[in-house]
């Protein structure tokens, strides 16, 4: 169902805009989605239309996966015209950042296009958001990318006429393009995959996203989730997948059995086990990740999935999708719960890290990986071996020749605030290196 009317509050300047309180919005669109789902739909998109409402559908999505059995995936409709990063090229015209924001050369050309009949051609104006055309380049706005800060500002502030954008240049040409390449994109989503049995539903999931990547040329990778949620995967099984670059260190979430049992491998132990095959057979090293898996934004206590409390830091060049992604899979991050770090150096043989020191904490930093062992038998290979250990802000570990690869952690000695367990201590982990 469509919903015609959203979040505009700032916009109230400009006579005729009409606003729905932000809550009432939520709550509206996820009653429609809740009585979707109560008539049998599991499976929903949410396509939004409105720059201000983003936020605000993200977060009906992410209430109906805890609120209902269903699942939801959502986009702002302009985001699928970025599937193909040269698709630009074939429309637009318009200077960038800027000149496709509010009711610019892209918005514009789509009315022109959907609904000419609604377009008062006589009343077109090119407008540039008075941000943009101050040059900072910390806050400027368009569509398809904005600064790193937001001003948050009545809209009549930074725009006489609410153009903010190359509206003079918009065509219905244009509008019949975007509208296309927005509609293929949309059809083009991934199913669920089936399978006959967890490794074999697993590899078809990575496969089809893989294979939507070589088709699209869009920067994307798989993920399997915290393998030790409810006992799901094992090692064994996640080491037989191929295609799988990451695997969860850390996740926020209470139940997700970050340290295992007494009966059950803690991820860590997981990670380690699979990467020890992985460099046996000569695939790639797995790299850890961390994510605070936030379910829950009102209650904030032990026992409850708050956000913040697991992130990465990724050492890209810039902030776009692609360059993010190109430093995670070359391994460019590592993961902190509160720990940050100065420094991570590899030179081939040697590992060294340095720990952003905070005044009276303690640091325990340790390299951990996989030795191969001669026996009797032959070779016996040992994994999460502690293969050094120094209490400091600084630390350094070479590879012998029995080591298959190693990483390091660092634990902080001060007790980490809202932890999904308690006396959980703030730490940080580095990729896994191997020798040149």
């Amino acid at each position: 169902p469509v919903v015609s009317y959203g979040y505009v509050h700032h916009v109230m300047d400009f006579p005729g805009s009409l606003n729905i309180h932000f809550e009432h919005f939520i709550q509206y669109v996820l009653d429609i989605c809740k009585s979707l789902a109560y008539h049998g739909f599991k499976k929903m998109i949410l396509v939004n239309g409105h720059g201000s409402n983003h936020n605000l559908v993200d977060m009906v999505a992410r209430r109906l996966i805890v609120e209902t059995d269903a699942s939801a995936v959502f986009c702002s409709w302009w985001q699928l015209l970025q599937v193909n990063p040269d698709f630009d090229k074939q429309w637009r015209e318009s200077v960038f950042p800027g000149g496709c924001s509010h009711a610019g050369e892209l918005e514009t050309s789509m009315l022109l296009h959907l609904s000419p009949e609604s377009v008062r051609r006589d009343r077109i104006k090119s407008e540039i958001a008075k941000t943009n055309k101050l040059g900072s380049k910390y806050v400027w706005t368009d569509l398809f990318a904005k600064g790193v800060m937001g001003l948050i500002e009545w809209t009549s502030q930074y725009s006489d006429s609410g153009v903010m954008g190359e509206a003079e240049k918009a065509t219905a040409e244009k509008g019949r393009i975007v509208f296309e390449e927005v509609s293929a994109n949309l059809a083009e989503f991934i199913a669920p995959q089936g399978g006959t049995s967890v490794v074999d539903v697993m590899q078809r999931n990575i496969d089809a996203v893989l294979e939507q990547r070589q088709t699209t040329g869009q920067p994307m990778f798989p993920h399997i989730n915290h393998p030790n949620y409810q006992w799901a995967i094992t090692a064994e099984e996640l080491s037989q997948i191929t295609g799988e670059r990451f695997i969860e260190v850390y996740n926020g979430h209470p139940a997700v059995h970050n340290e295992g049992d007494s009966l059950r491998s803690s991820v860590e132990i997981i990670w380690d086990f699979v990467n020890t095959r992985h460099v046996a057979e000569g695939r790639p090293l797995v790299f850890g990740i961390g994510v605070d898996d936030a379910h829950n934004y009102r209650e904030w206590e032990v026992g409850q999935a708050n956000p913040g409390r697991g992130w990465i830091m990724v050492n890209a060049e810039d902030l776009s999708a692609g360059s993010i992604i190109r430093a995670m899979e070359n391994g460019a991050f590592y993961v902190s719960t509160g720990v940050q770090l100065d420094a991570i150096e590899f030179d081939g043989s040697s590992l060294s890290i340095s720990v952003e020191e905070e005044e009276g904490l303690e640091y325990t930093i340790q390299f951990i990986g996989t030795t191969s062992e001669q026996t009797e038998e032959g070779e016996t290979l040992q994994p999460g071996q502690l293969l050094h250990e120094v209490i400091g802000t600084s630390a350094s570990y070479t590879l012998s020749e029995s080591d298959l690869f190693v990483r390091a952690k660092v634990i902080s000695s001060r007790l980490k605030d809202n932890p999904y367990r308690e006396g959980e201590m703030e730490r940080a982990w580095t990729q896994p290196v191997s020798k040149e």
